[in-house]
């Protein structure tokens, strides 16, 4: 029985993706460069379109990155946005905030 996974984490150049992909990776998740230069994320994506998932923390409605002790200045519903103009093949979101900050959902700007 075959199994498709997706695997992430420090995946920051299109050699480390092509990698991945070559062992057998269904998807590779990127985050910190991809959330931070999104001109990259844009040459990666039409690299390998449909291969690649957006993975981000948020604190919040923040974006946040290396490990959530950088806080971009983008909030959830704006990284979003740019994950839809890519060819991506979907993202993955990590949340940490409150019950209340919860409850209130993404931003709507």
């Amino acid at each position: 029985m075959a199994c498709a996974y997706e695997v992430g984490g420090g995946v920051r150049d299109a050699g480390a993706i092509q990698r991945l992909l070559d062992l057998g990776a269904a998807r590779v998740l990127v985050g910190t460069r991809a959330l931070e230069e999104p001109s990259w994320l844009e040459e990666v994506a039409f690299k390998f379109p449909g291969k690649l998932m957006l993975a981000a923390d948020a604190r919040g409605r923040q974006v946040v990155t290396c490990g959530w002790t950088r806080t971009l200045t983008q909030d959830v519903g704006g990284a979003h946005r740019r994950r839809r103009s890519a060819a991506l093949a979907g993202s993955s979101w990590s949340p940490r905030c409150t019950s209340r900050e919860w409850r209130a959902g993404p931003t709507s700007s």
